[in-house]
């Protein structure tokens, strides 16, 4: 027997919904945990014209070593899609691929 943790077995959740979001409207640390706190934007007209409003959607709670592995597997994820030329770092939207900073 080795002294390696057991990966715990994943147990897939058919019901779980996924949350869209467009924008991060908060981000905190509390010593231990990083709050995030994700919103979509709807655009309404209105009698005075065309009127956007931000809604939160979710807010995740995520401990210090969750979100140094979810920067890094983002990271990564960004770094292909950059080598297959769907996004580019840094450069405007308006020029063809979509951009990230």
């Amino acid at each position: 027997m080795t002294n390696e943790a057991k990966k715990p077995k994943y147990v897939s959740n058919d019901e779980l919904r996924e949350v869209f979001s467009d924008m991060i409207t908060a981000v905190g640390f509390d010593g231990g945990n990083f709050r995030i706190e994700l919103s979509v934007s709807r655009a309404s007209q209105t009698q005075n014209g065309r009127e956007t409003t931000v809604h939160p959607v979710t807010r995740l709670v995520l401990p210090l070593h969750v979100a140094g592995e979810l920067l890094q597997k983002l990271g990564g994820a960004l770094a292909d899609l950059e080598r297959q030329g769907v996004v580019k770092k840094g450069m405007p939207p308006d020029q063809g691929a979509q951009s990230y900073n």
